[in-house]
C-alpha cells in the first residue's frame, strides 16, 4: 500500500516538472548578456551565446572552459603538469568576452 502511494507520488511530480520544464522552454526571456569565447586570440568566427539569466550563463562559461581544457589536455602529446594546466585554464577564461545588453 505505502509502496504504491509513493510511486503514484513520484510519477505526479515528475508530471508535474514535465510541464514545468516545457513552460520554461516556450517562455522567451530578453537576454541580458552575450557571451563571446573564441577558440584563439585572432579567431574570426568565435562561438557567440546569449543568455538571460547570469547563473545560466556562469554555468555554460565553466563548462566551455572544462571542455576545451579537457579537450587541449587529452590531444597532447606530452604530460601536462599542474603549472601548465593552471596556465591552459587562466587563458581559456582570458580569452571569455561577457558583456551587458
Amino acid at each position: 500500500m505505502l509502496q504504491n502511494t509513493v510511486i503514484v507520488a513520484i510519477s505526479f511530480i515528475v508530471r508535474v516538472f514535465k510541464q514545468l520544464s516545457f513552460i520554461m522552454d516556450t517562455i522567451e526571456f530578453e537576454p541580458k548578456y552575450k557571451v563571446t569565447y573564441p577558440c584563439y586570440e585572432m579567431d574570426s568566427k568565435p562561438t557567440v551565446k546569449f543568455f538571460a539569466f547570469h547563473d545560466e550563463m556562469e554555468d555554460w562559461i565553466h563548462e566551455e572552459v572544462q571542455h576545451r581544457i579537457d579537450y587541449t589536455v587529452q590531444h597532447s602529446p606530452f604530460t601536462v603538469s599542474e603549472e601548465e594546466l593552471k596556465e591552459i585554464e587562466e587563458y581559456e577564461y582570458y580569452l571569455v568576452k561577457i558583456e551587458e545588453l
